[in-house]
């Protein structure tokens, strides 16, 4: 069972928090494929080498055109999980970019988040700052595979609803009037 994240290793996005989900995790069945580089990726690999974990693979970086294929071959994607002011209020790309795929995200909950996604309907929403939590959302979508299809199948949905640049372009137009009449 492949659980997929991909973007940069920063503070808001929790990959202290993943370490900690696949540490949980490891006699289970669930190996992780991270890839990416950061600011905490000497921390977060340092950790996942103390802990010997066996389950985690990290791939530094991979051109943006395969991405697709990677998360495709994913069980589930994985957003973002960190608990600082920043993560409070970002809608992260990996977010959309696994809504676009059509694979089950699991992301934290913020406000951004779920103007869009709702728990359990396109995605499985967890609590910040908590490996545990991320690693109870995973092991459930694991021997629940109906979610997960239900999540991947409503995410796409979402995706396409919202988030193509078609899409966006229309709310943007909307925005830029509304600025533009209202002076």
């Amino acid at each position: 069972f492949w659980v997929h994240f991909h973007g940069e290793y920063a503070p808001f996005h929790g990959v202290n928090h993943i370490i900690e989900a696949a540490r949980i995790l490891e006699s289970q069945g669930v190996c992780f494929r991270l890839i990416g580089t950061g600011i905490t990726s000497e921390r977060d690999r340092g950790r996942a080498r103390q802990l010997g974990l066996r389950n985690v693979e990290f791939i530094d970086r991979v051109p943006y055109d395969s991405l697709a294929e990677y998360m495709s071959r994913a069980d589930v994607c994985l957003g973002f999980f960190g608990e600082n002011r920043r993560a409070e209020r970002v809608f992260t790309n990996k977010v959309v970019e696994s809504m676009g795929a059509g694979r089950p995200l699991v992301t934290r909950r913020n406000r951004p988040v779920q103007e869009l996604l709702v728990h359990r309907e396109n995605a499985f929403l967890c609590e910040p700052g908590s490996g545990e939590a991320l690693a109870e959302a995973i092991l459930e979508l694991k021997e629940d595979p109906a979610l997960r299809e239900k999540l991947a199948r409503n995410a796409r949905r979402t995706f396409l609803e919202n988030c193509t640049t078609e899409q966006l372009g229309k709310s943007f137009r909307t925005i830029i009037e509304e600025l533009v009449e209202n002076g």
